[in-house]
């Protein structure tokens, strides 16, 4: 069958008013966006600095390279080391960057909390990053569910997993994933029965 996206295979989106309900940690958010932020700077920088040490090479250390300076090694050398030594610094910009992002993820993995996470997944599903809703889903699933919301969220993480598992005609996994969703919203719906949005899903998941 031909794959769709998560966000096509939903047909009830997880309500912004259930994602407000869950936990968040305003700090660790606004020090993610702060990395990611930066790392976008220090990748810019470096990209464009590479950029342009590409031209200037061809420009004028090739041209320089073929004429009487190129015939010697010292000669290379002496026209080849300034642009080594920008590419190096070039490559540690974007190295930089690189560890950025790291501390972002970092940042997201320990610090975010529960409604953190479920706003990202909603995010990642409305615009189709599929393996990025599976990876939030699977860090949800780590941490405890501590009242309806949180064995709500659950659910739809299962249910997000059952989803993508079926896209991918792995039905013995998408199978396992809808049950676990379900054992998830019945737990969110014995803690509060008048749960319609547990109820539904339940009941959603359960018609696959």
């Amino acid at each position: 069958m031909g794959e769709k996206s998560l966000f096509e295979m939903d047909e009830k989106q997880m309500s912004q008013d259930i994602v407000q309900k869950l936990p968040m940690n305003k700090k660790a958010t606004a020090l993610h966006s702060l990395l990611k932020g930066v790392s976008i700077i220090f990748y810019g920088i470096g990209i464009m600095s590479l950029s342009f040490l590409v031209v200037r090479l061809y420009q004028e250390g090739f041209p320089r390279l073929e004429g009487p300076e190129g015939e010697t090694w010292t000669g290379v050398l002496r026209i080849l080391l300034p642009y080594i030594i920008m590419g190096a610094l070039s490559g540690g910009i974007i190295g930089l960057g690189s560890l950025m992002t790291r501390l972002a993820n970092r940042v997201r993995d320990k610090w975010f909390g529960l409604g953190d996470l479920a706003r990202d997944m909603v995010n990642a599903v409305s615009s189709g990053q599929d393996e990025s809703a599976l990876s939030i889903a699977d860090m949800i699933l780590n941490r405890p569910a501590k009242d309806e919301y949180g064995h709500y969220l659950h659910g739809y993480s299962w249910f997000i997993k059952g989803m993508y598992f079926e896209n991918r005609d792995s039905y013995g996994k998408a199978i396992n994933s809808y049950e676990k969703a379900i054992n998830c919203y019945d737990s969110a719906l014995a803690i509060n029965p008048n749960f319609v949005d547990a109820l539904n899903e339940k009941t959603s998941v359960t018609r696959r």
